[in-house]
Formats: structure tokens, sequence, C-alpha cells
């Protein structure tokens, strides 16, 4: 459904951007909204602001218009159904307690990580998405690079785009916002989201095994049993569990 959604966006954005560049060649631009019907009353109005002026745009939008109001309406009906969906699923509610994170987030995580016990320590799954920068070693000489960007991209970005909401957006204090402000100011706004959408990865693995909700000042609870996170113990036997 995420990755559906992906290319669904993607689209409208496409024809939105032809519907803009031919409006604005005719001296007018559009308000590209999202919600349904937005799109077609937009172009109407401007339709009609250009007709008074004396200007007609010879081509027809009716067919960009009726596509890009369909790709509305389909995403408008997949965040509903996906809104419900993390409704249902506990752990997906409790990520939604981090500011920042919403639903996409939410189950983009949920769906990439799958299981939590199955990585032994939390910051193992910064790693595994990607979000840990490249070591280069040569002799006595180590530097760190650009992140590695394995694994899941979409989950990735996910975060990422939920990080800077937090640092940018968001006004509610935390002591995780309160430390990605600070390290913005000395490594720079991108690198810090990058590092804030890692420490925002830990904190919701945390969050999964202890079925805590987000604590502002990072309290630490105890560790869920597998059972108690709704998991199946027979598919982590073997797996170490803290507690």
């Amino acid at each position: 459904m995420i990755n559906i959604r992906r290319t669904l966006l993607k689209h409208r954005a496409r024809t939105d951007a032809l519907l803009q560049s031919i409006f604005r060649l005719h001296g007018a631009s559009i308000k590209l909204l999202n919600g349904r019907g937005s799109l077609a009353a937009e172009v109407a109005n401007q339709l009609r602001l250009l007709s008074t002026n004396g200007v007609t745009i010879r081509v027809d939008l009716d067919p960009l218009v009726r596509m890009g109001e369909d790709l509305r309406s389909h995403i408008w009906d997949m965040d509903r159904k996906m809104r419900t969906m993390a409704a249902s699923i506990p752990v997906c509610a409790r990520f939604q307690t981090i500011p920042g994170v919403g639903t996409i987030t939410a189950l983009s995580f949920y769906s990439a990580v799958g299981d939590p016990y199955r990585f032994r320590s939390n910051r193992d799954v910064g790693p595994y998405l990607g979000l840990t920068p490249n070591l280069y070693q040569s002799g006595a000489t180590a530097r760190r690079g650009r992140i590695s960007r394995y694994g899941n991209k979409l989950t990735r970005s996910h975060l990422i785009t939920a990080a800077t909401v937090l640092l940018r957006t968001i006004k509610t204090e935390s002591s995780l916002r309160t430390w990605g402000l600070r390290l913005a100011t000395k490594i720079g706004f991108l690198k810090a989201r990058v590092a804030v959408a890692r420490k925002l990865a830990v904190i919701m693995m945390a969050m999964w095994k202890t079925g805590a909700s987000f604590d502002p000042d990072k309290s630490k609870p105890r560790f869920l049993q597998p059972e108690e996170a709704g998991l199946d113990p027979v598919r982590i036997s073997g797996t170490k569990i803290p507690l």
C-alpha cells in the first residue's frame, strides 16, 4: 500500500506540474491543493480569470484535470484506510505519539522491521536502514563518509521526513528535538536531520519492545516479552530477550 501510494503521488506531482506550466505560459498560476474537487475548482477559476483578461488556453485541459482529481481521490481513500490500519496496530499507534511521526512513517517502519527481536541491539536498526555513515580506512587513516543507504529506501526517506518535521515544524519541546537542533548548529541541518532520523529509528525500536509511548524526557521502562509485544515466540526462538 505504501509503495502504491508513493507511485500515485509521483503521478499526481507530474500531472500538477504540467498543468502549472501551461498556466504559467499564459501568465497565470494555480494553487495545487490536495482535497477532492480542489484541482477542478481552481482550474475553472483560473480559466475564468484568464478569459476576463482576454486570454484563452487553446488546449483541452479536461483529461489532465480528470486525471489529477482521480489521483487525489485514490490517495485520499488510501490515506483513510491506512489511518484505520495504523490505529488497529497498537505499536503503530504508539509510534504516532512521537512528534513528527505520522501514519505513513509508523506503518513504513512497522513493515520494514517486521520482528524487532531479530535485532540484538536497538542501534542495529540504523545500519539496517542505511542511516549510518560509511567508514573509509587506509592504514592509519580513517574517515566517515555519507550514509550507506542500504536497506529500505522508502522507510529511510519517511524517517528523514519525520525528522525534518520534528526539527522545523513541531514546536513541542523534547530532548530529541533539543539534541537535533543543537547538532544542526554544529554540523548543519542536512546532516543533523539524518542523525535525528537514525535516533528516531532507535527510539521506535525501544518503544516497540517496551510497549511504551514516546517519552520526551527519555525514561527507560522494562522490555516486554515477545508475547506481550504481540509477536509469535516460536518465530524468534533462540533470540535473547532483554529484561
